[in-house]
């Protein structure tokens, strides 16, 4: 079983002080081994602790998505803790040997299992000139409607479910037990007794609330339930990176439900800890559905070794609205979204919104951003006023109080936690899904996003940023005015964000 989430917590604030411990005594021991037994002897015991450390930075200087943000950082820590600095690459950066050889088999499936869908020349060049081309295909023939708030899509869902007829595919980061899961289960056990097949990938560790037993019921009606990159030894290893933090369900590849939306009281204000939680979803028709059914594919694969051919035809709808999947993951050398959002930005004419529920970023975003205001681009950024992670929430505020003074907006919801992901260049092209703007999310996390070129559905996602805007209020212009305090704090806060 897995341990509940507290006892997790509680273990992580025990090991980070035990870490900080042994590298503050290691560098204490250094000095009385110089005095007592000389110099030679005491620089021999100070290589000695660092050899570990010098393992960790080839590591990381070798990953090819490290950003020279995350080098610089790491650097730094494993300079400043000897031996202590190890232990922390282990829970936050080491890359097992088994999802290695995962990301690179799964690499070389995805390269090979999109089809080229026929697409007018016109359209393609409209992608090739704003996004960067990743072995996706443009798709024309798409429908995709927007779903406020967490019950209004599982009624949604539910409803798509039991229509169907011959599989449904589920891939998600976070199933938690209660009165939501309950409800949706209860609608697949059904169609598994009409003989519709049911697949489910979920994260082993975004799901970690949830003991395993608490899956048995819909596993004995005959769906195939598989847990995304266990790690077996998750205490030592880095069991936060490398995550699947995709939100997926894919319905006889007629219907694709994608979004920030995970499964979860939570997401439909039932839990007081949260309390009202702001999330938006999409339900997808079309094309590109099928391309949506390819990811789950892939990473099926990842887990299972097994290729599902499902043998479903790719779906049309009548009406226009282009699409193209962003796939992006550690099995890929290139990072895809924050290539493609550098691209949106440098590129944005009017406008650009960016919605976000964390607001810790490379220093290459953030200079794009700033650039982008220069040149007289309207730049605003929503995130919560309400923390889920406390780490990343304060990083958060440093990072929107020092943007605001270079002239980009940044509101934050008040006392509310706001989770969509919305990222709109002017009044005509947006990217949805499932990135958050932050470090594990932008280099470690398995992702992937829908590019939307269309006027008419890019103007409802505006109305949403605009109805955003009423619950929210405006970070002050102040890093202009920090106390010394506050420099130093943001300057740590930089340098440990690869690791928030």
């Amino acid at each position: 079983m897995k341990s509940n989430s507290t006892t997790k917590q509680y273990r992580g604030k025990v090991g980070a002080f035990l870490t900080i411990s042994l590298s503050v005594i290691l560098l204490s021991i250094y000095p009385i081994i110089h005095i007592i037994y000389g110099f030679y002897w005491g620089l021999f015991a100070l290589s000695i602790m660092y050899i570990p450390n010098i393992f960790a930075f080839w590591q990381i200087t070798n990953f090819p998505r490290s950003s020279k943000h995350s080098k610089w950082s790491w650097g730094t820590l494993l300079i400043l803790m000897p031996l202590g600095g190890f232990f922390i690459y282990l829970k936050a950066g080491y890359i097992p040997l088994n999802t290695k050889l995962k990301n690179k088999n799964s690499e070389l499936l995805e390269k090979g299992i999109y089809q080229k869908v026929e697409v007018d020349s016109e359209i393609e060049s409209i992608f090739e000139d704003n996004f960067l081309q990743y072995n996706k295909a443009v798709t024309s023939n798409n429908k995709i409607d927007l779903i406020k708030q967490g019950f209004n899509k599982t009624e949604s869902l539910i409803s798509d479910i039991e229509k169907a007829e011959t599989f449904i595919n589920i891939k998600y980061f976070i199933i938690n037990d209660g009165i939501m899961w309950r409800k949706i289960e209860n609608s697949l056990i059904k169609k598994i007794k009409e003989g519709v097949k049911v697949r489910i990938l979920i994260d082993y560790v975004g799901s970690v609330a949830t003991e395993d037993y608490k899956y048995e019921r819909i596993m004995r009606a005959g769906a195939e339930l598989v847990q995304f990159n266990k790690v077996f030894f998750s205490k030592l290893t880095g069991e936060a990176n490398y995550r699947m933090h995709k939100k997926l369900i894919v319905i006889d590849n007629k219907v694709a439900y994608i979004g920030g939306l995970n499964i979860g009281d939570e997401y439909s204000h039932l839990s007081p800890k949260y309390g009202y939680w702001e999330d938006l979803h999409f339900r997808v028709e079309g094309e590109v559905v099928d391309q949506l059914n390819k990811q789950f594919i892939v990473q099926w694969f990842m887990e299972t070794d097994v290729i599902i051919n499902n043998k479903a035809e790719i779906h049309k709808v009548d009406n226009k609205l282009d699409c193209q999947v962003i796939s992006d993951g550690p099995q890929f050398k290139k990072t895809a979204f924050v290539d493609n959002l550098i691209k949106m930005i440098k590129e944005s004419k009017t406008s650009l919104k960016l919605v976000s529920p964390y607001l810790v970023l490379p220093s290459n975003i953030t200079s794009e951003l700033i650039e982008a205001v220069r040149r007289g681009v309207k730049v605003d950024i929503f995130i919560p006023g309400k923390a889920d992670k406390k780490s990343a929430f304060w990083a958060g505020k440093y990072y929107a109080e020092d943007l605001s003074s270079y002239g980009v907006n940044v509101y934050r919801t008040e006392n509310i936690f706001l989770h969509s992901k919305v990222y709109i260049k002017d009044d005509n092209v947006a990217i949805i899904g499932s990135t958050n703007l932050d470090f594990r999310a932008l280099f470690l996390h398995h992702e992937f996003n829908l590019v939307v070129n269309s006027n008419e559905f890019v103007s409802d996602l505006i109305e949403y940023t605009e109805d955003i805007k009423k619950i929210s209020y405006k970070c002050k212009k102040s890093s202009n005015n920090w106390n010394l305090i506050k420099k130093f704090n943001y300057q740590i806060i930089k340098l440990a964000s690869p690791m928030l």
